[in-house]
């Protein structure tokens, strides 16, 4: 990947959860999503927050699958602090990420 391809990811990886939160209050989103928006990213995460760690779960499955800035195919899903923190078993993870699988092969 060239030096300016490089320089623009790690920008976009920089700025999309401050950028996304904005543009959601902007659009008068519900608080929660945008800052679910914000937070996706965040190191800190509180086992309360059920609706920010799902939120994770599914960002890491399509991490998985090869997407996102981030992309990690031998990533353990079981591994996850998402999956402890929701209490998930394999067959759980499994059948989100043939979910995920399929929604994608929908869109492309």
């Amino acid at each position: 990947m060239n030096r300016l391809i490089c320089k623009e990811v790690e920008t976009l990886a920089a700025a999309h959860c401050p950028l996304g939160h904005q543009l959601l209050q902007k659009w008068d989103i519900p608080e929660i999503c945008c800052q679910i928006a914000r937070d996706h990213h965040s190191s800190d995460l509180s086992a309360g927050d059920l609706p920010l760690i799902s939120v994770r779960l599914a960002n890491n499955g399509s991490r998985k699958l090869g997407l996102g800035l981030d992309p990690n195919p031998s990533l353990d899903l079981s591994s996850t602090a998402e999956a402890s923190l929701l209490n998930t078993g394999g067959v759980l993870l499994s059948e989100l990420e043939s979910m995920l699988q399929d929604h994608l092969s929908i869109a492309a």
